[in-house]
């Protein structure tokens, strides 16, 4: 089973379109090379040793095995997802965007401390992580949902892979008591011994699962974002050939009385080159008709949701729900040879969101899943909807394709976020 979800990602690494691009010069895909980037370049190397350095401080050959199986099988896959879509970096020097391989190596270590021996580790190696990905982004290596991609495919490779480090010689249980609770340690004389011991590979599985962690990854079938970076141009001959990646991550939390918690992370990065078919102003800069531009559009969306479950019968469930949601939206555009106009707007909206799930099996692994979302302020509205299958490999991993369209209408902003979106995304999800 586990050969079929590691089969899956790579197979979605070889499978997917390849395009080249041209090199322009200008404010938007100039390099940038600070003392950021440099830390950035430190810590990817840092965080994955510092899980080697942990299996060391804890005598844990098993856990040093883990980590390097996580941190290689992850590269695999970011390699082999940079050689089939070739997307060209953000400074447009080669194309080997999508995904981030410093951002895989850092959350790879990252993932396995947090896994492996809990928060104390865990918790500073994701922030090492999480600036790893920053950099990337600030110093123009990759697009955010590049970095988005490689987080989510070393999580869920180390779910696979890592298994959580316990000493069998110590056993801690515990018993309601009257007023309280009744805490039991035992420890032989073996948890004294500090001789290396091979751990076992599988862990103890619990009874039940709370958490699920989702990555969606695939392609644009029609790019909206495009449409708002160029919305004034007469061609743009290259980008529309751009592999346009598809990434989200879905983090859920069950709750009591069959009511969850979910936290929904998606980026659009979108970028356009062409001729300016009209007189256009971004903030205080002017673009003229027939000058040549380059046009970078993002939209960022962040939120989070809190569903009341309900099962009218036995193979369907229904969830409701209600949530907040920041987007943030920028446009940046220059002078695609030469530059010297560059210009930036950016906005954000905080925005009440309506959501509604609907899950149907078919059979009792195969299920039908579809879900809405509707978010309005003041002339401001966006709205999602997916629909797709669902295959649940066993209780703790289940794959998936999905559709999903988007409408954007944030004419409320410094500029026209008008747009629509159609993609298909490949989903692969653990519970733990």
């Amino acid at each position: 089973m586990k050969k079929t979800i590691i089969s899956l990602l790579v197979g979605a690494a070889v499978t997917l379109p390849a395009t080249s691009q041209a090199i322009a010069s200008n404010q938007i895909n100039s390099s940038v090379q600070d003392d950021i980037v440099v830390a950035g370049d430190v810590l990817q190397i840092m965080v994955p040793a510092a899980g080697l350095f942990a299996a060391w401080m804890h005598d844990d050959w098993e856990g040093a095995k883990q980590v390097a199986y996580s941190t290689i099988v992850s590269a695999t896959i970011v390699e082999g997802l940079k050689k089939s879509t070739e997307r060209q970096r953000p400074n447009e020097l080669g194309t080997s965007s999508f995904p981030s391989g410093h951002t895989a190596a850092a959350f790879s270590g990252a993932a396995f401390l947090q896994s492996r021996y809990g928060s104390t580790w865990g918790i500073p190696a994701y922030g090492a992580a999480t600036f790893v990905a920053y950099s990337r982004v600030h110093g123009k290596r990759h697009h955010v949902d590049d970095v988005m991609a490689s987080a989510g495919i070393s999580i869920l490779v180390n779910q696979y892979f890592v298994s959580p480090y316990f000493n069998e010689n110590i056993h801690v249980g515990s018993m309601a008591v009257d007023g309280g609770v009744g805490v039991n340690i035992q420890i032989n004389n073996n948890a004294f011994n500090t001789e290396r011991t091979e751990r076992d590979i599988q862990p103890i599985l619990p009874k039940h699962y709370d958490s699920r962690f989702e990555l969606g990854l695939g392609a644009h079938t029609t790019n909206g974002g495009a449409l708002v970076a160029g919305q004034a141009l007469v061609e743009a001959p290259e980008f529309d050939r751009e592999f346009k990646p598809f990434v989200y991550m879905n983090y859920q939390h069950v709750l009591s009385n069959n009511n969850h918690a979910e936290i929904y992370l998606n980026s659009t990065d979108s970028r356009e080159r062409g001729v300016m078919a009209k007189d256009q102003k971004l903030g205080k800069k002017e673009y003229k008709q027939g000058q040549d531009v380059l046009a970078n559009f993002q939209h960022i969306k962040l939120g989070g949701t809190l569903y009341k479950g309900y099962q009218p019968f036995d193979a369907m469930s229904v969830d409701l729900g209600f949530g907040l949601f920041s987007h943030l939206l920028s446009l940046q555009m220059d002078n695609d040879n030469y530059g010297g106009n560059y210009a930036k707007e950016q906005s954000w909206q905080l925005m009440p969101n309506l959501a509604m799930k609907v899950g149907y099996e078919l059979t009792d692994n195969l299920s039908f899943i579809a879900k809405g979302q509707y978010q309005k302020w003041t002339t401001d509205t966006y709205l999602e909807a997916e629909g797709g299958l669902n295959y649940k490999l066993n209780k703790q991993w289940d794959m998936g394709i999905k559709y999903v369209y988007t409408d954007t209408n944030f004419s409320n902003s410094s500029f026209n976020a008008i747009y629509d979106s159609q993609a298909f995304a490949l989903t692969v999800a653990n519970r733990f």
